[in-house]
C-alpha cells in the first residue's frame, strides 16, 4: 500500500506559485490545498494517481472476494454440501474435469 507525504499549501500560495508548487510535488507526495486552513482539495502527480487507482482497485476485488466467502460460511446448506464433497474426495470418490465436464481443464 502506498504511504504518501502530506505537504499542505495555503490556495493563495498556490496562485502566485503554481509552477514551483508543481515542480516540487514529489512521486509520493499530496499536496493538500487549503483555504482559511480547511482542505478543499489535492494536488499529486498522474503516476502516484494511477497507483492509488490500482491499489483501490485491488483492495475492492479482495473485498470482494471476502463477501462472498462470509455469504457462504454463513449459508448452512452450502457449508453442508461442501463437507460433504470434502468427505467423498477423501475416500476417492472424485471424478476427473474431463469426465465431469467432456473436456479438459
Amino acid at each position: 500500500m502506498t504511504t504518501l507525504a502530506v505537504r499542505a499549501i495555503p490556495v493563495t500560495d498556490l496562485r502566485s506559485d503554481i509552477d514551483g508548487a508543481l515542480e516540487g510535488l514529489g512521486r509520493r507526495q499530496l499536496l493538500k490545498i487549503l483555504k482559511r486552513g480547511e482542505p478543499i482539495g489535492v494536488l499529486l502527480r498522474p503516476e502516484t494517481y494511477e497507483r492509488l487507482e490500482a491499489e483501490h482497485r485491488a483492495l475492492e476485488d479482495r473485498l470482494e472476494g471476502l463477501a462472498e466467502t462470509l455469504a457462504i460460511l454463513q449459508d448452512k446448506k452450502m457449508l453442508r454440501m461442501i463437507k460433504k464433497s470434502l468427505r467423498e474426495l477423501q475416500r476417492g470418490k472424485a471424478r476427473p474435469w474431463e469426465e465431469v465436464f467432456g473436456e479438459p481443464l
